[in-house]
């Protein structure tokens, strides 16, 4: 018999047994990080045990495209929402708190913050496969090998189509008509003249086409890398007929999560946000028409044993999703050649042949195709034996591919990163010509019927070969109906919208004009225009003359008071019978109304995107702007407005403009303008500089210079810091500026503006604009009816009052700075009626916050000291 003793040590072996199966769950970093660092709250990544999509794999089969990325999406949605209610059940019935929870629906799991000590419990959750560290999952961007000037080509078209065989397809009349594609990369330029009218923005609200990581509006980082893949997909300039890309009628998603500089870099979690936004980018699991038919990765990381993905986790179940979407997912394998098993990552994962289907380079520019010496070899370090270990895939033309930059030049770039576009561009044509094919099916015929090169059969260098598009479509018309080209019927198309509203106005009406063109094969007898605003119809007509093939006709359309505030997405639309182009038949045309707003004004920037905010960005160069970002040392918010001078090299003067919306100036009296500023100072070389300026015509002219400062003014920490992010309360300042001058002048529009010479990066913060009325309150959650706080005179010079009225109790009266640092605190006594007396008169001239605090009741005021 067991005795008292045996029971015990039963026990202890238990706990060490449910603690070492715990342990196993959790990553080495994420281990490491709790017992060395004892963070009181932590970030963590979850992954759900059980693969989601193996219960729907036979409701698929059959599926057209549509309907079964539509399941694939509502399907991972559902699950997500039943294993996050299990997940926080589980975790209360352990005692635990969940603070944070972000759903990573498309991959299994979730990303969730919680205190450190409750890590170990969460990991015994039978529901639970793996805990990681968010930080475990850091990826790298991967530059070209190579970059060199180019020249626009007159009717021309780039040898790399040629050697992929895109004039095959091109000869049938394929030509990519209305495929889409995703580019995951730097950005894109999207007013290049060789991509700009396919960017899928010009006709869908910019949310649908663009998802912002590093710039709330579309734009390319500074060595134009996801301009030129793009370009190599579809890019054709129609002006020299100069052709760059395979699928030059196809359209293009983008988003900009790969970068340069490391400050940036992208966890893993952040990056399948892209891959989930692409099964549902309209957020509508009803619809799929806005899916993408193939997604470019021209990035990765170098193999690291210390970050192998190899097996079940975050990008592994991703890219399944993908796969039974129908999407076709493409990557470069990465610039570390020649030596073996220097396949990327995630480029080397395996799980499926061809969901994480990798692209090595070959000179196309040479009728051998011999393999660049940068190009990564395999084996994949994930195993697995067989085809399944063997990387690459294929191979592409990926040394000195020539392709758009910039917003209107050419280069050309070296690097597996210009050889799987060529792989894009060939998914798009076949699957104009076979739209029943999932994006696995024309991956596996590009990869089964890819011209041998190197050793015979299929080896770590040029994996099964150089893709044949030629090979490929009759591989393919051997199991799938070969649809006719989609360039036969009835193609109504919209050109761009011109107006006499842009950028920004005060105007509520305005008018619109563009032309529509019947691109088809088909005379059309009748139509329908209809325009609106967002997602509101504000009218419609029915034009019933003929409009003949190769005619266009003008549509004008007037507005009067039907504009809203802030963003304006204005589209026009035309609908014909049987329209074999559903894209280019409606136009979007994007401005910004500028709000009203009465003082005081305060603008904290919390809400993390400002292009949809009631402030306006101008950025006339379309490079690096303002935006919003996490920061740290300010006591009343985690996001700032952001200018990245650190991105510009020194070669211009570009300004840059933040404006706030119009604000009602008072009659008479003092006006004050205060705010948080932070900025380190590299040289005095990099000569950046702040500017604030006040229009009273809605910015037609900015008359009034309020506030100059140069570095050594904007300088705020003194330890050299490259791409400068403020920490801690230490590194910011704040600042009060006069406005006096507005008084009596009815309204005024203020805007930060910076001249960028490539020094750190300014943040600005608690903006506050106010007249003697006082800035903003703040009022907790706690007040209380039937109460009564005032500080006054505000402005003050000498003295701050506080009365208070029904507050009775111990409490206290606090002044703090705009850091939340104190500066006075006095233990009080309320009884009831009050007032009490502050001088203020060693203070520096600036914005305070006073709070008065007694039991559970709270409230903080503002106010200035001249």
């Amino acid at each position: 018999m067991l005795n008292f003793k045996h029971y015990i040590i039963i026990s202890i072996l238990l706990l060490l047994a449910a603690f070492a199966f715990s342990q196993s769950k959790m990553s080495y970093r994420l281990q490491n990080t709790i017992a060395t660092k004892s963070p009181q709250e932590i970030t963590v990544l979850v992954q759900f045990n059980g693969n989601n999509l193996a219960s729907i794999e036979q409701e698929l089969i059959g599926l057209t495209l549509n309907e079964r990325s539509r399941k694939v999406a509502a399907f991972l949605m559902q699950q997500a929402v039943l294993k996050q209610l299990n997940l926080e059940n589980d975790a209360k019935n352990l005692g635990v708190e969940i603070l944070d929870y972000t759903s990573l629906w498309i991959a299994n799991g979730a990303r969730i913050q919680l205190k450190s000590t409750a890590v170990s419990k969460v990991a015994t959750l039978s529901s639970i496969a793996q805990l990681a560290l968010q930080q475990d999952y850091a990826i790298e961007f991967n530059k070209p090998a190579q970059v060199e000037p180019a020249s626009k080509s007159i009717n021309g078209s780039e040898v790399g189509l040629h050697a992929i065989g895109a004039p095959f397809m091109w000869q049938l009349g394929y030509t990519g008509k209305a495929k889409k594609l995703l580019s995951v990369d730097t950005g894109v330029n999207t007013d290049h003249p060789a991509i700009g009218e396919q960017w899928l923005g010009n006709y869908w609200p910019i949310q649908q086409s663009w998802y912002a990581y590093d710039s709330p509006f579309p734009r390319d980082k500074s060595d134009s890398h996801g301009t030129h893949t793009t370009g190599t997909i579809l890019g054709l300039e129609k002006a020299t007929n100069d052709t760059i890309g395979a699928a030059y009628n196809a359209y293009f998603f983008a988003s900009d999560p790969i970068v340069q500089a490391i400050v940036d870099i992208k966890s893993y979690d952040e990056l399948i946000k892209i891959f989930q936004w692409s099964l549902n980018p309209d957020n509508d699991t009803t619809t799929a028409d806005d899916v993408p038919d193939v997604i470019n990765n021209s990035w990765g990381r170098s193999p690291d044993g210390s970050f192998d993905i190899c097996g079940t986790n975050f990008f592994t179940e991703t890219f399944l999703a993908v796969e039974a979407a129908g999407i076709a997912n493409v990557f470069s394998a990465g610039n570390e050649g020649p030596n073996a098993q220097t396949i990327g990552n995630p480029a080397n994962i395996n799980v499926g042949m061809f969901n994480a289907f990798s692209v090595g380079a070959v000179n196309g520019n040479s009728t051998t195709y011999p393999i660049a010496s940068f190009s990564s070899r395999g084996p994949s370090i994930c195993g697995g034996g067989g085809s399944l270990e063997i990387k690459p895939e294929v191979v592409a033309p990926g040394q000195n591919v020539r392709s758009c930059v910039g917003h209107s030049d050419y280069g050309s770039y070296s690097g597996t990163s210009m050889a799987a576009p060529h792989v894009c561009g060939a998914v798009l044509l076949l699957r104009e010509a076979f739209p029943t094919a999932t994006g696995q099916e024309i991956l596996s015929a590009l990869y089964q019927s890819a011209n041998d090169l190197g050793p015979a059969g299929e080896d770590n260098t040029y994996g099964n070969g150089m893709i044949s598009l030629e090979n490929t479509f009759n591989l393919l018309s051997q199991t799938f109906a070969i649809a006719a080209p989609n360039n036969q019927g009835v193609d109504l198309k919209l050109g761009a919208i011109t107006s006499n509203l842009s950028g920004y106005s005060c105007e509520t009406g305005g008018t619109f004009d563009c032309t529509v063109s019947n691109i088809g094969t088909n005379s059309i007898n009748s139509y329908s225009v209809i325009w609106g605003i967002d997602t509101t119809i504000l009218g419609s007509t029915l034009e019933t003359s003929a409009l003949a093939v190769g005619a266009t006709r003008q549509v004008s359309i007037t507005l009067t008071n039907e504009i809203v505030e802030n963003l304006n997405e204005f589209w026009i639309q035309v609908v014909g019978n049987n329209d074999i182009d559903l894209i280019n038949n409606k136009r979007y045309y994007r401005f910004n109304k500028r709000p009203t707003a009465p003082l005081p004004y305060f603008e904290d920037f919390e809400n993390d995107n400002l292009y949809f905010s009631a402030w306006y960005i101008e950025n006339e160069d379309m490079n690096t702007s303002w935006d919003t970002t996490k920061t740290s040392g300010l006591s009343n918010g985690n996001y700032s407005a952001f200018m990245r001078l650190s991105d510009y090299l020194p070669r211009g003067n570009q300004k840059d403009g933040l404006l706030t919306p119009i604000l009602t100036m008072p009659q008479s009296g003092p006006i004050w303008l205060t705010y948080n500023y932070a900025y380190q100072m590299k040289t005095a070389f990099f000569n950046d500089s702040l500017k604030i300026w006040a229009s009273t015509n809605c910015g037609q002219s900015w008359d009034y210079l309020l506030a100059t400062y140069g570095p050594e003014e904007l300088n705020t920490f003194d330890t050299l810091q490259n791409f400068f992010v403020p920490t801690r309360p230490d590194m910011w300042q704040s600042d009060t500026v006069s406005l006096s001058q507005l008084a009596g002048l009815g309204s005024a529009m203020l805007k930060f503006e910076t001249t960028n010479r490539a020094g750190n990066n300014l943040f600005l913060d608690n903006i506050s604009i106010f007249d003697q009325r006082g800035p903003s309150t703040i009022e907790s959650e706690n007040s209380k009816p039937n109460t009564n706080v005032q500080a006054f005179p505000n402005p003050t010079k000498n003295t701050i009052n506080v009365a208070s009225e029904n507050i009775s109790g111990t409490g206290s009266i606090t002044i703090m700075n705009v850091l939340g640092e104190d500066i006075l605190k006095e233990n009080i006594t309320f009884t009831g009626q009050n007032q009490f007396s502050f001088s203020v008169l060693d203070f520096t001239s600036g914005m305070y916050l006073i709070q008065l605090h007694c039991g559970e009741f709270e409230k903080t005021m503002r106010f200035v000291k001249e």
